[in-house]
């Protein structure tokens, strides 16, 4: 998700493009750290848009969020639970949401491509893992069992209430999702010129 402090002079993506565009300096964005996700985010919406931002790194995510929300730093891409009580607070303005369309637990929250910025679907996920020498049997036994869980109502109500869609798919899906996103984030680190710190 995009979301900006509530005095940036912008209620959409594009205010925000264009606010950016006359900034001298150029606005700063609040990251977990250097090659995070949420860092790689921002870097994916400078290069889609053209706009100058500064990266301004932090050791985790709650002293990014922190300062965003006491305005020392305008701009943040964050997860939808972890931004979800700011913004219902008023602490920081949703602008947008990272994924492909929009999120059933803001559904008020346009996305990226809906507002004209094309190229950028980032969302974070989880996943469960184990090492590559488990036997298929085992495999296919712990994906039943995750299915099964996933199925559960309390846990899709209370996954959905934070923010969060189950999706359990298969071994072979989250595979590929792993080699595609790999070598999508590696091409972004090559073009942007971002080194570990």
């Amino acid at each position: 998700m995009l979301a900006v402090h509530p005095s940036v002079r912008a209620s959409s993506v594009q205010e925000l493009v264009a606010l950016a565009r006359r900034a001298t300096p150029p606005l700063g964005y609040a990251s977990p750290g250097v090659g995070s996700g949420l860092h790689l985010a921002g870097e994916l919406f400078r290069q889609q848009t053209g706009v100058a931002l500064l990266h301004v790194p932090y050791k985790g995510t709650t002293q990014a969020l922190n300062d965003v929300v006491g305005g020392q730093v305008p701009i943040l891409f964050g997860t939808l639970p972890t931004l979800a009580p700011f913004i219902r607070s008023g602490a920081l303005r949703a602008l947008a949401v990272t994924q492909a369309s929009r999120s059933p637990a803001a559904p008020a929250i346009p996305s990226l491509a809906e507002q004209g910025v094309r190229g950028i679907e980032v969302s974070s996920w989880y996943a469960l893992l184990v090492p590559h020498a488990t036997p298929a049997p085992v495999v296919e036994a712990l994906h039943a069992d995750v299915r099964e869980v996933f199925d559960g109502k309390a846990v899709r109500e209370e996954l959905a209430r934070q923010g969060m869609e189950p999706v359990a798919s298969t071994p072979d899906a989250l595979a590929t999702r792993i080699r595609q996103e790999s070598a999508s984030w590696a091409e972004l680190i090559r073009a942007r010129g971002i080194k570990a710190e």
